[in-house]
């Protein structure tokens, strides 16, 4: 069925299929046709190598082929002709689309400027992807100016927030519990473990994983969390302890003015929230049993409300 009908646009069995007959235009069509984005999704024949030599400019590729195999990255060959790695000793480019396609769709993790060559060998110290770190911020950090420290994360990183290698195992289980949750429903008892947490790193005990999501139909995002350890809960705290945290509002005794030991916490997505909820009384944070149930604003209630600390 997929063959019949896109077989004027070149895509054969689920794949791309180069021949004389496919133009650029094509692509445009075959990805605005598709009834669902994964549909669009196509391995090609020859690889990006091949599309290349088939359009020299191009075509509606953007940015640059990345080669794990050399850490090499390289553009269609017009615009190789044109960029000659940057240097200025190319032909001039007068096509406003060249010039747009010209421009480097990455940037520096150090400066934030436009750049995307990878040279120097260093890794996001989180995930572990090649850094792309312009040379002015290498030679910065050989000369002691200013040092490349963990905080120079991939872009990635940066905007999901991990700032610790465990967080991305924590994020995959947090996303398969959703996942199941999604699929299956979340049924039967919940099963307890008790785990110690020190530093926002889970040690020791069993892992919390198995611990199913509480059920959210409402779609709550916020959770009241108690039995908080009144001398050491920070703001780090909540971050590294429930993973998706974007606000929290600590919670303090009218009359004293001090810390009550609970928060609402405002979770990134329902199922964020429905997850945290689900291990509520099986980690062990400074000693103490955390506690986080939903507990949804009320309807004249403004939240995150403006004494929210933003995590």
């Amino acid at each position: 069925e997929t063959e019949d009908e896109y077989k004027d646009l070149g895509i054969q069995g689920g794949e791309f299929r180069f021949d004389d007959k496919l133009y650029e235009m094509n692509f445009l069509i075959a990805f605005s046709t598709l009834p669902s984005p994964t549909c669009a999704v196509y391995q090609l024949q020859g690889g990006i190598d091949k599309y290349f030599r088939k359009f020299p400019n191009g075509g509606c590729w953007v940015g640059k082929n990345y080669t794990f195999d050399k850490r090499f990255a390289h553009a269609p060959p017009g615009l190789e002709e044109a960029q000659q790695d940057g240097e200025g000793k190319g032909k001039m480019v007068t096509s406003e689309n060249l010039k747009k396609k010209l421009i480097p769709l990455s940037k520096c993790e150090a400066c934030g400027k436009a750049w995307d060559k990878y040279r120097g060998k260093r890794r996001c110290p989180t995930c572990g992807v090649p850094s792309l770190i312009c040379k002015e911020c290498f030679e910065a950090d050989k000369n002691g100016i200013k040092k490349l420290g963990k905080e120079i994360r991939c872009e990635l990183c940066v905007k999901e927030r991990i700032t610790k290698k465990y967080q991305l195992k924590e994020r995959m289980e947090r996303e398969m519990s959703e996942y199941e949750i999604r699929k299956f429903g979340s049924t039967g008892n919940k099963k307890k473990q008790h785990t110690h947490i020190t530093e926002g790193r889970i040690k020791g005990g069993t892992d919390t994983s198995d611990s199913l999501p509480s059920p959210n139909p409402d779609n709550v995002t916020r959770l009241f969390v108690s039995n908080l350890c009144i001398k050491s809960t920070t703001e780090e705290t909540i971050v590294s302890t429930l993973l998706g945290a974007t606000h929290v509002q600590w919670i303090s005794d009218r009359k004293t003015g001090k810390f009550r030991g609970c928060a609402f916490v405002e979770m990134d997505t329902p199922g964020s929230a429905s997850v945290a909820a689900g291990q509520s009384g099986s980690i062990m944070v400074a000693g103490r049993l955390l506690r986080a149930k939903l507990s949804p604003p009320g309807s004249k209630d403004v939240w995150p409300s403006p004494g929210a600390t933003v995590l």
